[in-house]
């Protein structure tokens, strides 16, 4: 599926490939963690995932991730960006339950249980391709 987008002052067309029907689901929106955004946002200054939106009613939501908690550890998987949660997401898989680790805005390091849920159907909504 090709779909237009529009960035700044440039259309854009990209193609949009639907992860695998077993590929593990947090149902979070999120950026790399930068030292620009930590100081931006007065946040922790450590590698990770910045969580923008935990979906609610979702894997990630169940867990206890809330806007600004910053995902470091997914399973023995370290998190440092957000290209780096494909591949624990994949290795995981849906419906299996592994640990997170996380640290809160206040700097608290936290790890909990999650159980990966499986991914939507893209292309019933273009909010749902900024969620993994």
């Amino acid at each position: 599926m090709q779909v237009r987008v529009k960035l700044g002052s440039r259309d854009e067309q990209a193609a949009i490939v639907a992860p695998p029907p077993d590929t593990g689901y947090l149902g979070l929106s999120g950026e790399t963690m930068t030292e620009q955004l930590a100081a931006e946002y007065s946040l922790p200054n450590v590698p990770g995932v910045l969580v923008t939106d935990a979906g609610s009613g979702t894997a990630a939501a169940s867990a206890g991730l809330e806007a600004d908690d910053i995902i470091v550890d997914i399973g023995s998987y370290l998190i440092t960006s957000l290209g780096s949660l494909d591949l624990p997401l994949v290795q995981v898989g849906a419906n299996s339950t592994t640990s997170l680790q996380f640290v809160t805005p206040q700097g608290v390091r936290r790890t909990v249980s999650v159980t990966l849920a499986t991914p939507p159907q893209y292309g019933s909504a273009l909010q749902d391709l900024a969620f993994v």
